[in-house]
């Protein structure tokens, strides 16, 4: 790998001279985890944000290696943009997945060209989304699909997206709860409720918790794996299918 000729301006990246995309942005989700970049508030990355930053650079290294190259920021421009977000629509990705790993992706472009190492900050690319049809499920249908033959992760994935559908929690809120739901349960008038900020918009939620949901954190004594989002809906539509 070539290194470049001037110093960064950046102290978070100035023990390392970098050239390559990827490179950057995997030394960046490493800062992110130990502390040693903030984000523009001066404050802690979250691990939800770490996994979405996680996302785009597997997306990222999986369009490098059908190329057979790492890609030098020297070589990257709107067009590479453009023919970055073709390879994530021939994935069969959503547009609001293909959006989240577009914005990841401007926010390294712009980071580097803060630092001097790219020569285009990202601007320009479109990040498209998608109106989310709301689709109700009955009771019924989601017994259906608690009784199809799942795997384990499967059926951890279910009961996830069960959780949600029953509480509507936002997916950033709902990975903060099931990091450790017994720390956002409260009980009134002998009656369970889910008490919880979002970290992002910092409001709070408080919402009733039924039966169905309690039971399925009782069962699990409230542990869960954590997955992102991509992979939870890809995982749901072939749960849908069994």
């Amino acid at each position: 790998m070539t290194q470049l000729t001037h110093q960064t301006t950046n102290l978070a990246f100035a023990e390392i001279e970098i050239t390559s995309i990827s490179a950057f942005t995997a030394v960046f989700i490493n800062k992110m985890k130990s502390g040693k970049v903030l984000t523009d508030k001066g404050e802690i990355y979250k691990d939800s944000s770490i996994r979405q930053y996680k996302m785009f650079l597997d997306h990222l290294v999986e369009f490098e290696t059908k190329h057979g190259k790492q890609f030098e920021f020297q070589e990257i421009s709107y067009q590479f943009g453009k023919e970055f977000q073709i390879y994530l629509t021939e994935q069969n990705l959503t547009l609001n997945s293909i959006s989240n790993i577009l914005k990841k992706f401007k926010a390294i472009m712009a980071m580097a060209f803060r630092t001097g190492i790219a020569f285009w900050n990202g601007s320009g690319l479109k990040t498209p989304t998608e109106i989310t049809t709301e689709v109700a499920l009955s009771i019924t249908e989601i017994r259906k699909m608690r009784s199809a033959p799942l795997s384990d992760s499967e059926a951890q994935i279910l009961d996830v997206f069960i959780i949600q559908c029953f509480t509507g929690l936002r997916y950033d809120v709902l990975c903060k709860f099931l990091q450790n739901p017994f720390n956002y349960i409260q009980e009134h008038e002998e009656k369970n409720y889910i008490d919880i900020i979002s970290d992002k918009t910092k409001e709070q939620s408080v919402i009733p918790l039924g039966d169905t949901v309690l039971k399925i954190i009782m069962d699990r004594e409230g542990k869960f794996k954590i997955f992102s989002e991509e992979h939870t809906n890809r995982t749901i539509k072939i749960i849908a299918k069994k």
